[in-house]
């Protein structure tokens, strides 16, 4: 399930199909609300890492027992990312790039 604050945003990724519902991460009521007994994983893809270092507090403050992962943007938000709490930090250039590379191989690789 996917959480936006703009609404635009949902509806367009309602269309196409997604499981995307309405919510600001920073809003402590919000997490409260939810259930979060059976959720193992929250991915946060945020442009700022303020913005996630306050999600995993509330998280935390929910008594929220799974992992979470995060982007960062610069190599200098990683450390601060993960001294806030988040499991695992992937950067976003860099393992974009790495990604985007992996699987455009996949487009010459022969057939197996």
């Amino acid at each position: 399930m996917g959480i936006d604050a703009d609404r635009t945003r949902i509806s367009r990724m309602r269309k196409e199909g997604m499981n995307v519902c309405p919510g600001d991460g920073e809003d402590a009521d919000f997490w409260e609300q939810l259930n979060l007994s059976r959720v193992k994983l929250v991915l946060l893809a945020l442009p700022s890492i303020e913005d996630s270092r306050n999600i995993v507090l509330q998280l935390k403050h929910c008594h929220f027992e799974g992992k979470v992962a995060a982007i960062a943007r610069y190599q200098d938000e990683h450390q601060q990312l993960q001294d806030a709490g988040i499991d695992k930090v992937f950067n976003f250039f860099t393992e974009a790039g790495f990604g985007f590379a992996e699987e455009s191989m996949l487009l010459i690789e022969e057939p197996k």
